[in-house]
């Protein structure tokens, strides 16, 4: 009898040594990484948006700092200028890999703003992975978000689309129900329990994040694989069908909005071995 009440107590203090040094590893690392809840939803401009008033850390890749404002989106919680630059784009745009006060968008503000730093003048609207096909689907939605736009900034970071990702022009909705800590409050109970997790345990959040999940080197580009030397990437008989998909997106667009749309058109990089070597010779 001794020895199983010496074998269970063991066996307790192995599982709260276990819970503590969990829970120890959880706020060591806040410093680190912290990511507030993902509220996906139907309708509104993004796919996604972060839980309200919430902080976002990321020390994965270079060190970044935000804010969560009311609606979702990573930006100082000020009110809106009466004319305002939305910038729709992915995390290149979304920018948590350096300080808030470092991202384009925010010296694009400071310098539209000459001053001011009472209102904002350049909104971000961006989120991973939001990529054109999505932002021609949320385009209505995003101007109905944000009535004050006054010029458009649509980040693009790749044109590697199959014709059937270009889903819907304009269709999503915008629904005050689905913005910000409303957004949250509307939620499922199993999401709703899935966010406050995610938020209570980074260490938990770290590992699922998507830095985790994708490989870059498993990645292959639409329609053709990258070592691929051809002067059309684009099988005939879908470049057509691309190329349709496109103008539809642009002109759902206008039919939305007359005002400026400026693209930043930024493909990746890659330096060839040659490059590279005469580098190591330098």
């Amino acid at each position: 009898m001794k020895q199983i009440n010496t074998k269970l107590k063991n066996f307790i203090q192995w599982i709260v040594a276990a819970i503590v040094a969990f829970a120890l590893a959880n706020i060591l690392i806040l410093p680190y990484w912290y990511a507030p809840g993902w509220v996906s939803r139907d309708s509104g401009a993004t796919p996604a948006i972060y839980h309200a008033g919430k902080t976002v850390i990321n020390g994965y890749e270079g060190y970044g700092y935000a804010t969560v404002d009311a609606r979702g989106y990573l930006n100082e919680d000020k009110p809106l200028a009466d004319e305002v630059v939305l910038v729709l784009g992915c995390s290149h745009t979304k920018g948590i890999e350096v300080p808030m006060d470092k991202r384009y968008t925010s010296l694009l503000n400071e310098k539209i703003s000459q001053g001011d730093d009472s209102k904002l003048y350049v909104y971000n609207m961006a989120i991973d992975g939001f990529y054109f096909p999505q932002i021609a689907a949320g385009f209505s939605a995003a101007l109905d978000e944000i009535p004050s736009t006054a010029s458009i900034v649509i980040e693009i970071p790749t044109t590697e689309y199959a014709p059937t990702d270009f889903v819907g022009f304009s269709s999503r909705q915008y629904s005050a129900d689905y913005t910000g800590t409303t957004a949250f409050e509307n939620q499922s109970l199993i999401s709703k329990c899935q966010t406050g997790i995610k938020e209570l345990f980074p260490l938990a959040s770290l590992y699922l994040s998507k830095q985790f999940v994708f490989e870059n080197n498993a990645k292959t580009p639409f329609l053709y694989k990258e070592e691929s030397q051809t002067e059309n990437p684009f099988p005939p008989n879908i470049q057509a069908d691309y190329q349709l998909a496109i103008r539809n997106s642009f002109a759902a667009m206008r039919e939305r909005w007359d005002g400026e749309i400026i693209v930043i058109y930024h493909p990746k990089i890659k330096l060839q071995e040659d490059i590279q070597k005469f580098r190591c010779l330098n």
